[in-house]
Formats: C-alpha cells, structure tokens, sequence
C-alpha cells in the first residue's frame, strides 16, 4: 500500500502460502502505520496566527480534528482487515484443527477421568469385598473355636464324671473321698 510507513507490504497469498506468511500479513495490518496526515481537513491556517499562544491553541486544534480522521481511517482498515481474518478459508482450517485437538485432548482427559474413578470404584468394590470375607472368616472361626471350646468342655466333664464314678467305685465308704468327689461333680454341673 502506498501510505504505509513499513514497505513492502506483505502479500495476501494463496492458499498453497505458508500459513507463518498468512499470520505476518494479518499482523502487518493489525498494526498497520501510515504516513498520512490528514492536514487537508485542518480547521485553521497557522500562519494567520497572530502570537505564538494562538499559534499553539490552533495546532492543538488541527491535531485534534486530525485524529478524528486518523481514528476513522484506522478503524476502516481495522475492520477490512477483521471481515478478511474471519472469512479466510486457511485462518478458519487452523482454527478447526486447533478445535478438533482441543476436543481431542478433553476427550482424552474425560477418558482418564472415566478410567481412574473405575479403578477407585473397583478398588473400593474390592476393599469391600475384603472385608466383609474377612468378617465372615472372623464369624467362622469363632463359631469353629465356640464349637471345639464346646468339645472340649464336654470332654473335660465326661472325664471328671468318669473320673469321679471311678472314685466313687472305688473308695466307696470313705467320706473324704466323697465330699471330694461331691464337691467336685457340684462345680462342673
């Protein structure tokens, strides 16, 4: 462009450009510099200026009103350079790759997510699983030493009544043998 500060001005391409060129142009002219100065549409001519304090009041004012128009035209490229960004068909496949991947990557994370809390849940299925064999084996084992406690009590009192019948059978007439016998069989029964 011929008011540009910055020449050459890059090329708009095609769409075999590399899109490093494609993003140098949009970047040249998002901070496009000119050298134009608008001082066609001054207000006021200085040189009619009667001291240097008006002088400066009417720069003042020139460079006001010309930033009015600098404003105007930088909007006008700003928005010509905008339509020509989002209508680019090599812009719009880089934004939808860089979507896709996106996608791609919280699909994955999702995923990962998905997958660790499974491995927790099973986890703590298992933990679960665990202990309640381990409650059971605990009920078990205590029935088992309830029941061989019981066998042994058993075994023990059918001793001491064989025990003491012998001794009964036996020592019959004595009386210290019977109040031992006697006192013996009232403690086991």
């Amino acid at each position: 462009m011929r008011w540009s500060i910055k020449q050459p001005t890059p090329n708009f391409g095609n769409e075999h450009m590399p899109l490093a060129n494609v993003k140098k142009f949009y970047k040249f002219w998002d901070n496009f510099q000119t050298w134009r100065e608008f001082s066609q549409y001054d207000e006021y001519d200085t040189a009619e200026a009667q001291d240097r304090y008006e002088r400066r009041y009417m720069e003042q004012e020139n460079k006001r009103h010309r930033a009015k128009y600098n404003k105007a035209e930088r909007g006008r490229i700003l928005k010509l350079v905008e339509l020509a960004y989002a209508n680019d068909p090599r812009i719009q496949k880089e934004l939808k790759e860089l979507e896709a991947e996106k996608q791609k990557k919280k699909d994955e994370a999702r995923a990962r997510k998905v997958a660790a809390s499974k491995a927790k849940t099973d986890i703590i299925e298992q933990k679960k699983a665990e202990k309640e064999a381990a409650a059971l084996a605990e009920v078990e084992e205590k029935k088992a030493a309830a029941a061989e406690k019981k066998a042994k009590d058993l075994a023990y009192k059918k001793a001491w009544k064989d025990l003491l019948a012998i001794c009964q059978e036996t020592l019959a007439g004595t009386k210290f043998d019977r109040f031992w016998c006697e006192g013996q069989q009232r403690k086991l029964f």
